[in-house]
């Protein structure tokens, strides 16, 4: 099969070196096929070349799972769900004269061009209506992922042509920085229950969680249970690191999902609960570990030879940690 797959992609390139006009009249398909050359070729079997590839319409899919009572619910990724930061005004104008939600999210697939789908089919999906979609939003919970200023910077370079404005999220991060919060809690706020609209705050909501800097959390019942079952489990991931990478995430018992750790800095929390405050000291206990095992660290791609070059650079890790990561496994309740 991977002969095979090299063959087509040879050829496809003859095809295009030759100025085919193919390729000429279709410049999007000259970059596509650009983006496939350095894919695994085992993703490109599955993905292109699969004897029962059978490429369909969103509608066409919509039928076919009708069948099996299942109905489109929304897109797995909430970057396009949320409109008001995909789209135009005179593109949600467009589909705001599309009453039919299956014509309308085919006109949608037109407007952004979009080529793959991940979709959610549901059985038995009931409707919300505005009430009922409040009543879900008001006690949902929700905590930064990131720290609140790598968020701010972030947002400022991803959606400086959209509109995701500084005016609307800077007052949202700044209740959210606190640690995790509802939305009722959330528009309690002064600032941002009097400058925002509801559909700007569920809208940035959805925006953030979408684009990984914010994550849904469980309710505050239970916690203390979780807190301690988390504990020995994120306890035990930790201490493992002494001897393996191969433990990447510890558990949050504010969101029920993981946050992703590399070994060193799950030494850094080691020695943050045997007693040691600084980043210096979390350093120098890495390194205790990591030296009787002959471990070193590599430093753009080279090997750190001496005791004091892996001291330096877990130092400079260390530190980092401190104003990236540490923040939030305090907010998330990994640290306690």
């Amino acid at each position: 099969m991977q002969a095979r797959i090299e063959e087509a992609l040879a050829f496809a390139d003859t095809l295009l070196k030759s100025d085919a006009g193919y390729f000429k009249n279709n410049p999007s398909v000259k970059t596509h096929f650009g983006q496939m050359q350095p894919m695994p070729r085992n993703y490109l079997a599955h993905e292109y070349f699969n004897e029962d590839w059978h490429p369909m319409y969103f509608a066409d899919v919509v039928r076919e799972l009708s069948a099996a009572k299942l109905s489109f619910l929304g897109s797995v990724d909430l970057l396009d769900v949320v409109e008001s930061q995909l789209l135009s005004p005179a593109q949600q104008d467009l589909l705001g004269g599309e009453a039919d939600p299956i014509q309308r999210e085919a006109l949608k697939a037109i407007v952004t061009n979009e080529q793959f789908r991940r979709d959610l089919f549901v059985k038995g999906a009931i409707p919300h209506s505005v009430r009922s979609s409040a009543g879900g939003w008001i006690d949902a919970r929700f905590a930064l992922s990131r720290p609140r200023d790598v968020v701010a910077a972030a947002l400022k370079r991803r959606f400086t042509n959209q509109q995701l404005q500084e005016a609307v999220y800077e007052p949202l991060l700044n209740v959210l920085s606190g640690g995790p919060v509802t939305v009722r809690e959330i528009l309690s706020d002064g600032i941002v229950g009097r400058s925002l609209s509801w559909g700007q705050v569920t809208d940035t909501l959805s925006t953030l969680v979408g684009a990984g800097y914010l994550q849904p959390c469980l309710r505050a019942e239970g916690q203390a249970k979780r807190d301690k079952s988390c504990a020995a489990f994120n306890a035990a991931v930790c201490r493992s690191a002494k001897d393996s990478e191969t433990l990447q995430f510890l558990a949050s018992p504010v969101t029920g999902g993981g946050v992703r750790l590399d070994r060193f800095e799950q030494l850094f929390l080691l020695a943050i609960s045997d007693g040691k405050e600084q980043p210096e000291e979390w350093a120098i206990y890495a390194w205790s570990v990591l030296a009787p095992q002959g471990q070193k660290l590599l430093k753009e791609g080279k090997t750190l030879e001496t005791d004091e070059e892996n001291l330096t650079e877990l130092f400079a890790r260390a530190n980092a940690f401190t104003n990236n990561l540490l923040p939030v496994c305090r907010s998330l309740r990994i640290v306690q």
